[in-house]
């Protein structure tokens, strides 16, 4: 185990099956960087040459009198940034989802409290994963891509059904990795949370008994600066 990780180790048994929610919980602040390491730019437009939320390899690192280091990023060798508007990013862990609005596929609607037309790139959000933010939820306080056309958890439980790819994503959806919810917002259901990824991974819970499992949990205010114009 690396530096800086902690692995929380939870299993809950549910409908003959072993769902475990194993969350790797790391230290999202980009410390001591070293050449080589792939980090995210989680600023904003204060360097146009950089995307926020793409991904950089470090090419050089150099102190300063700051209590940052300044990094030099591969084939960008003009210009030195300060460290903390980059983030560690890690193949496997890191949110791996460029873009995405919700609903995708129903682009009618939105997040009445963000608006729309707005998407979201979610490796914005990686620096933001704190442990206190990965919370047991019920799953009947989500509404979740797809509840509405199904009727209800209840049939979700019983069977394998998704308008968006016919239930393959639902069987191959791995319970490991928390999804992402959003609170505060107002759902057509009436229910707490607002699912923002990990919708196949709730079908595949409610399908084999599962009542609640892990996400990370953040009031919408707290993405709004991430959210921009268009759809993804």
């Amino acid at each position: 185990m690396s530096a800086g990780e902690r692995v929380v180790m939870s299993v809950m048994e549910g409908g003959g099956v072993m769902a475990p929610t194993a969350k790797s919980v790391r230290d999202w602040v980009l410390l001591n960087p070293e050449p080589g390491q792939l980090v995210l730019f989680d600023g904003f437009s204060q360097f146009p040459e950089l995307t926020p939320g793409d991904v950089y390899c470090v090419d050089k690192v150099r102190s300063v009198h700051t209590e940052n280091d300044q990094i030099q990023l591969y084939d960008y060798d003009k210009a030195w940034y300060d460290s903390y508007l980059f983030s560690p990013y890690f193949v496997g862990d890191s949110f791996q989802h460029y873009k995405t609005s919700r609903p995708k596929q129903e682009k009618r609607r939105s997040i009445r409290e963000i608006g729309a037309p707005r998407h979201i790139r979610l490796r914005r959000l990686n620096w933001m994963r704190t442990p206190d933010r990965l919370q047991e939820i019920d799953l009947t306080e989500v509404e979740w891509y797809n509840f509405k056309s199904i009727g209800d958890d209840e049939k979700a439980r019983n069977s394998i059904s998704c308008k968006c790819c016919d239930g393959d994503k639902i069987i191959r959806a791995d319970l490991d990795y928390p999804g992402i919810l959003l609170d505060g917002t107002t759902t057509d259901t009436g229910r707490r949370y607002l699912s923002l990824d990990g919708s196949h991974r709730i079908q595949k819970l409610l399908y084999y008994g599962i009542k609640s499992t892990h996400f990370w949990v953040w009031h919408w205010e707290e993405t709004l600066n991430y959210w921009e114009d268009g759809w993804a």
